[in-house]
């Protein structure tokens, strides 16, 4: 009696599974239906369309300097466009010319 059941359900199973393999997979698909419009009603669309989205560059870079310090100057304007090398930022160059004299001191003192 158990393995009829057992035979019963694993036949089920097989079943659902063909059932739905062939639905997934095999079954050729629905046609989509043509919308059909009607020309007099486009003389009532308004002239105006509203949407939404974002604007992104088409390049995008992350700026870092090798030493820190205060800026001086800023020779490009945000949403400007800049060509490859060109000076973006200056940055005062007073503590790295400190930092220069030190160790020049430094030097002539060993």
């Amino acid at each position: 009696m158990k393995r009829i059941i057992i035979i019963v359900v694993i036949v089920a199973v097989l079943i659902a599974v063909g059932l739905f393999a062939y639905r997934q997979f095999l079954a050729p698909a629905a046609a989509t239906p043509t919308p059909e419009i009607d020309s007099s009603s486009l003389t009532n669309l308004p002239s105006v369309v509203s949407a939404e989205g974002f604007v992104v560059p088409a390049q995008r870079a992350e700026l870092s300097f090798q030493v820190g310090g205060p800026v001086v100057q800023v020779l490009a304007e945000e949403g400007s466009q800049v060509e490859a090398g060109q000076v973006l930022v200056r940055l005062d160059s007073t503590p790295g010319q400190h930092a220069v004299a030190q160790a020049q001191a430094g030097v002539a003192q060993a």
